[in-house]
Order: structure tokens, then C-alpha cells, then sequence
């Protein structure tokens, strides 16, 4: 069992408030520490993350999208009333290389108006991300380009792209092996 739990001491203007109980006392040091941690990742995720669209919305347009951009940009990746016609720059996706996603988001159905988009990678069988975040340019509803992205080891990686479309969030993810 731990003697202690970060941070190891309390100042002496609060010592009188710890449990004399060896095990509440450790309890009551392991809490304090979730709060030092806890508060600055509260306001970490309430923060605008970076590689996240503003939010201001467009609708697609229809005739252009997807299908005569999946020739021009290469993939089309779909999700539940979505599809994202996309294409890595420079391609293919070399390891240790910084590269972009330049995409197109393509609402199928009523739901047409494009809200915030956010592009990011993990690695799922190591349970990471990137080390680096992406940043977007371009309007949604048109050609969108995600820069900045880097895949620093090889191995299979998720590309993901968060989007908000009829004030709904959707979560599309395209699996790349990279070597």
C-alpha cells in the first residue's frame, strides 16, 4: 500500500484538516492531487482546441459533392449520413513526414447545414495520438485543408474527422498503414 499520493505534503496552514487515520489519510492526499490535476484539464477542454473549423456553418453544394471530388481528391471515406471525399499531401504518407488532408464534407440527406470540423490521428493499437495538432483552412460546405498532420512511427493509424452537421456530431474515421 502507498505511503503517499501526490503531492506528498500538505502546507502547514491545512495539516490540521488531514484524517488521522493512516488509509483516510492517503484517501484524502490521493484526493487532493486528482483536484491539482483535474481543475487545469477542466479548463484545458473547455478551451478551443486547435485544428477546429469556426463555427459558422454553410450547406454543401449538391451537384459538386462528393462523387466528382473522390476523383479529383482520391478517397472517399462515409459515416452515418455523411461522406468525406479527402486526399493526403504530399501521398503517400511517409513516416516522420509532416503532411496535409485536403477534404470536402458532404451531408447526405436533409440535414445539409456544415457546422465545426476538427481533424486529428491516433494509432489505436497504442493507444496514442499524434504529437502534434493540426490546423484547418477553407470554409465548410467547400474544399477544406487540414495542416500540420504527422505520423511519427509506422503502423496502422486512424485519421478521424469530427463534424458537426445539423447540429449533430459525427465521427468518421478512415484506417491508414503507414511504413
Amino acid at each position: 500500500m502507498p505511503k503517499t499520493c501526490w503531492p506528498p505534503t500538505l502546507t502547514a496552514g491545512n495539516i490540521d484538516e488531514m484524517p488521522s487515520n493512516p488509509v483516510k489519510r492517503i484517501a484524502f492526499q490521493c484526493l487532493t492531487a486528482l483536484l491539482f490535476i483535474a481543475a487545469p484539464l477542466a479548463a484545458l477542454a473547455q478551451s478551443a482546441p486547435q485544428g477546429v473549423a469556426p463555427a459558422t456553418t454553410r450547406a454543401a453544394d449538391p451537384a459538386r459533392c462528393p462523387f466528382t471530388l473522390v476523383e479529383r481528391l482520391g478517397r472517399l471515406v462515409s459515416g452515418n449520413g455523411v461522406d468525406i471525399a479527402w486526399r493526403p499531401l504530399p501521398a503517400p504518407i511517409a513516416t516522420g513526414k509532416p503532411f496535409a488532408v485536403e477534404f470536402e464534407v458532404c451531408p447526405r440527406g436533409a440535414q445539409r447545414e456544415i457546422g465545426r470540423m476538427a481533424v486529428d490521428a491516433v494509432m489505436p493499437d497504442h493507444r496514442h495520438g499524434m504529437n502534434y495538432r493540426p490546423t484547418l483552412s477553407g470554409q465548410p460546405g467547400g474544399v477544406m485543408r487540414a495542416d500540420g498532420l504527422v505520423f511519427h512511427m509506422p503502423g496502422r493509424w486512424q485519421l478521424i474527422f469530427d463534424v458537426q452537421i445539423g447540429g449533430q456530431a459525427q465521427r468518421i474515421t478512415e484506417d491508414i498503414v503507414v511504413r
